[in-house]
């Protein structure tokens, strides 16, 4: 493995991050970004960014007032991918990680309706299982 290259990938996604202010909107709903993200992001044993195909965003909702980040895949196939989301809601900071295909321990599915304007169009009109992760560390990571 060429070291140079694993960390790469990671200084990328910090870039990508930072660019997207992330960390303010952490801050915001009370996620500690430093011990989530970013010590998560350099821990990482993996060779590869495990988000290359997937799109950062912090999107309004209708119903929270600080919005939502999510972290969502940019196709979705037959292949196994992972929507995850952070937002606040009454008070209590959410992680949801969200799949095309069944998850260990999952809380349940999910179908957002087609007319959906607080969620990714790509994840819209489709059945989701979903987990309601403790952790607020970014799942595949």
């Amino acid at each position: 493995m060429n070291l140079e290259l694993s960390s790469l990938w990671k200084e990328e996604l910090g870039s990508h991050w930072k660019a997207l202010k992330i960390e303010h909107f952490l801050s915001e709903i009370g996620v500690d970004f430093q011990t989530n993200f970013l010590q998560s992001l350099n821990n990482s044993r993996l060779n590869s960014n495990p988000y290359l195909n997937h799109t950062w965003i912090i999107q309004d909702h209708s119903q929270l007032p600080i919005g939502v980040l999510h972290a969502y895949p940019n196709q979705i196939g037959v292949d196994q991918v992972i929507w995850e989301e952070w937002f606040l809601l009454n008070g209590e900071i959410r992680h949801h990680v969200l799949s095309n295909l069944p998850l260990v321990n999952q809380d349940g599915t999910w179908q957002p309706e087609p007319t959906d304007k607080d969620h990714p169009e790509i994840t819209l009109n489709r059945s989701w299982n979903y987990k309601i992760e403790k952790s607020l560390k970014p799942f595949l990571l």
